[in-house]
């Protein structure tokens, strides 16, 4: 009766260890440590963009807009992200009156297609 109480527990013990979701630690360790860039240009203006994906769910979008006769404005913003089967969410918060920028992509080879919180195509990064 003992060994059969033991081998019980030795198997209640494999079954629980072999039940724990991994993945639920950290959703974003497929985008860690790379980095993204969306660009465009126009006559009198220009922009590029990068969001760079770091542990933790944190992510750095930060960018540059040059047009002509105003200059060029830099920001940079730091937000959080998920990242699930190619499928990625970004949610920079811009400030308090605004709130939070929700943005959803999915990412095909080396190219991460980004949409905006309206659903609308807001670019296409590609890796570096």
């Amino acid at each position: 009766m003992k060994n059969l109480f033991l081998a019980l527990a030795a198997v209640a013990a494999i079954a629980f260890v072999g039940c724990s979701k991994d993945d639920d630690n950290n959703k974003s360790t497929g985008l860690v440590g790379t980095s993204w860039t969306y660009s465009e240009s126009y006559p009198s203006s220009s922009l590029t963009e990068t969001l760079q994906f770091q542990s933790g769910g944190v992510v750095i979008w930060s960018g540059q807009y040059t047009e002509s006769g105003y200059g060029t404005e830099k920001y940079s913003n730091v937000g959080s992200y998920t990242y699930e089967a190619s499928e990625v969410t970004i949610r920079i918060v811009q400030d308090d009156e605004y709130g939070a920028d929700v943005y959803t992509g999915k990412v095909e080879g080396k190219n991460l297609v980004l949409y905006n919180t309206y659903g609308s195509v807001y670019g296409t990064f590609r890796k570096n």
